[in-house]
């Protein structure tokens, strides 16, 4: 049974829902569009928080290659907003998402997740793109870590515990991420065919190598 999701208007409405509830003692679930709460284990009993209104693209630093949003923005629309400056984030789409970036999610919700495809091994993963953050504690408490600028090295490395945390530790509210260069060309290869059978390819692996002509 998924939690009932609540949507509440800018990040003052946010820390309402979630003070009111830690002081009773009633869980919450932290939130994005709500796209992928099947994932975790079922919390019936918890009301989900959503940031699906805090959808601001803050600041956008295009000779810094940084870009500051509120969590609840789609990943699809941000991509198409960097996309005008010829800049993007070099993330793949979400497990679940169409092929042109339908049903990503939030970019909130992509950070606590913190999965990363293929692209990782050129573009690193998401946690080492994330360099500031806005929280909301599971008390309802405001927080924030981390800056604008790539070289912060001030107080502790929030970004890189609350990427993956899949909401344990509190609600993302906003994320000041690094953006990259539209590559010029972007090629996939597909690969389709019979895999072979296991006993197969083991017995190829235990013969002996042919000598060297």
């Amino acid at each position: 049974m998924a939690p009932s999701c609540r949507d509440h208007p800018g990040s003052q409405g946010v820390a309402g829902a979630g003070a009111p509830a830690a002081r009773r003692g009633h869980p919450w679930l932290p939130a994005g569009h709500g796209s992928r709460l099947h994932w975790g284990p079922p919390s019936p009993k918890a009301t989900a928080v959503s940031c699906r209104r805090l959808d601001r693209l803050i600041d956008h630093a295009v000779g810094d290659f940084t870009v500051t949003v509120q969590a609840g923005l789609g990943l699809k629309e941000l991509q198409e907003a960097l996309a005008e400056r010829q800049q993007w984030l070099a993330i793949d789409w979400p497990w679940g998402s169409g092929s042109d970036g339908s049903d990503s999610g939030s970019v909130g919700g992509l950070v606590a997740r913190g999965l990363a495809g293929g692209l990782r091994h050129r573009h690193l993963g998401v946690r080492d793109q994330v360099i500031g953050i806005g929280l909301l504690r599971s008390d309802g408490i405001a927080a924030h870590a981390g800056g604008r600028v790539v070289k912060n090295v001030a107080g502790y490395d929030l970004m890189r515990l609350f990427t993956g945390s899949w909401g344990s530790l509190g609600l993302i509210t906003e994320l000041t991420l690094r953006t990259a260069p539209v590559p010029p060309q972007r090629r996939g290869l597909l690969l389709l065919g019979k895999a072979r059978p296991w006993s197969a390819c083991a017995a190829g692996c235990s013969a002996p190598a042919s000598p060297l002509n």
